[in-house]
């Protein structure tokens, strides 16, 4: 499912072996969507059910680079970056 979801929304992000597999999967998939009735797709979606987020806090620990919030993530992973590169050149 989510190799076609990649494929739909970032087109050329699957290629190779995947891209094989869903070019072969194709004509099975047309035909099982071909057999589904849009009451039974909408009823299976309405169903479905949002579960609320669980606290960061429980998942990562407080002084892992993970506990931040995202804000100023980029400059984060720059930094990051920059610092590694000044370790190797220094080595």
């Amino acid at each position: 499912e989510f190799i076609g979801w990649v494929r739909l929304a970032r087109p050329g992000s699957i290629l190779g072996p995947q891209h094989q597999f869903l070019i072969e999967m194709e004509a099975e998939m047309m035909r099982a969507g071909a057999n589904v009735s849009v009451d039974e797709v909408t009823t299976k979606l309405s169903k479905l059910a949002v579960t609320p987020p669980r606290d960061r806090k429980d998942l990562v620990q407080p002084d892992s680079p993970f506990a931040r919030p995202d804000k100023n993530q980029g400059e984060r992973l720059t930094e990051t970056k920059r610092q590694a590169q000044q370790q190797r050149v220094a080595s």
